[in-house]
């Protein structure tokens, strides 16, 4: 896991540089080729802003999984962001065990 760990934070440059030409393809793409544990970590490098609209590019299926991986301060961030569109499909699509974690953990 270390290994995939090192190799999802090599991206963040290529990823920064598809953010900041709005490359929402190359975005949705780049990240299907991680584990959504890979994916959590990496976006802790990235801004409220940015995180939102990654997730508003990817399907909900992958979305939902990623969220499942981030830190309960993080999800809660992200759900506060995002439209209500969106954080429904998100969190319709997230395991019982976890939504009701989620619930629990907000203030």
């Amino acid at each position: 896991m270390h290994r995939e760990m090192s190799r999802a934070f090599l991206i963040i440059p290529e990823i920064r540089e598809f953010l900041s030409t709005n490359d929402k393809e190359a975005l949705r793409e780049i990240f299907y080729e991680y584990e959504p544990v890979e994916v959590a970590e990496t976006l802790k490098e990235f801004s409220l802003k940015e995180r939102v609209m990654l997730f508003s590019l990817w399907n909900t299926d992958f979305a939902a999984d990623v969220f499942e991986k981030m830190e309960k301060d993080d999800q809660i961030a992200l759900m506060g962001a995002i439209d209500e569109a969106r954080k429904g499909k998100i969190l319709n699509e997230l395991a019982p065990d976890e939504r009701a974690d989620f619930f629990e953990e907000l203030p």
